[in-house]
């Protein structure tokens, strides 16, 4: 299940060999820090593993009624940048606890099939430098008009004078 602020609701990746795929496609330690990772944007991860899901699956009961909390397992997808590659930290993994990975092409390709964003879109170099310029060109603009209205009210007023 991939859930989290950026979509609208919980995506659901039925198939079993798609999700195999996916872990596979999760390739070396990532040496990362959690400084690093503070602030990056990512959507949260949870794992139904086991025989219960198989049974609960088996049995025909609805995937749509599965909350992140009944999951085995926990993790976080942190989408790529321009800066930053795509990350996958997995939590309790048995043994070593948590761990960070790398994510294959593959695997990201999956998720985006599934409908999950996958990297975070930055503006362009020309709309940082335009959306300033466009702001103070806006603030002129009112300030020419007001200006305007202001001349028109004093001329008005003074042809009603005389």
């Amino acid at each position: 299940m991939i859930y989290g602020e950026l979509l609208p609701y919980p995506i659901i990746i039925y198939d079993f060999e798609e999700n195999i795929r996916f872990m596979a496609a999760l390739t070396e330690d990532a040496t990362i820090s959690p400084e690093e990772l503070s602030g990056r944007v990512h959507l949260e991860l949870a794992f139904f593993w086991g025989e219960d899901w198989a049974h609960y699956l088996q049995e025909g009961k609805p995937l749509d009624t599965l909350k992140p909390e009944h999951a085995n397992q926990h993790g976080r997808f942190y989408l790529a940048s321009s800066e930053n590659d795509a990350i996958v930290i997995l939590s309790n993994v048995p043994g070593p606890g948590d761990r960070t990975f790398r994510i294959e092409a593959t695997g990201i390709d999956i998720l985006a099939q599934n409908g999950a964003p996958t990297q975070v879109i930055e503006p362009s170099f020309l709309s940082k430098i335009f959306s300033p310029v466009l702001w103070i060109f806006g603030v002129i603009v009112a300030l020419l008009l007001t200006g305007v209205v202001i001349a028109l009210q004093i001329r008005r007023k003074r042809s009603n004078v005389g």
